[in-house]
């Protein structure tokens, strides 16, 4: 696959979502580079990946995922302030796994779509 300037500006897109999200979240103090290398960068790889093989939908359902996991973890955290729980954790991770499972799905349907409309002729 050799990129070209639509991978390069998806790739960009996605890097950029993650880049903003995660900076949000270290001036708020709750997230550290440890995380960020620990969960965000796979997120990242596995999107720029899915986009070097032009899976956009899949990459953009993830990493739309993994951005509203971390906002909706931050605020069942921010609601259950004196009382610490991982419940935003699992939430957090429940809608990281729903984002791929629901961005591999999507992606097929679209692949075979297109594959059928161009196999047909009109």
């Amino acid at each position: 696959m050799k990129p070209n300037k639509e991978t390069a500006l998806h790739s960009a897109i996605c890097s950029i979502i993650l880049f903003i999200l995660t900076t949000v979240f270290i001036e708020l103090n709750y997230i550290d580079f440890r995380v960020i290398k620990e969960l965000y960068l796979p997120i990242w790889a596995i999107a720029v990946i899915a986009i070097v093989f032009r899976q956009y939908i899949f990459s953009y359902i993830f990493v739309s995922s993994a951005a509203l996991g971390l906002i909706v973890e931050y605020i069942i955290r921010y609601h259950q302030q004196p009382e610490v729980t991982m419940k935003g954790a699992v939430v957090n991770t429940l809608i990281i796994c729903l984002g791929f499972i629901i961005g591999v799905v999507v992606q097929i349907v679209v692949t075979r779509n297109r594959r059928h409309s161009i196999s047909k002729p009109t």
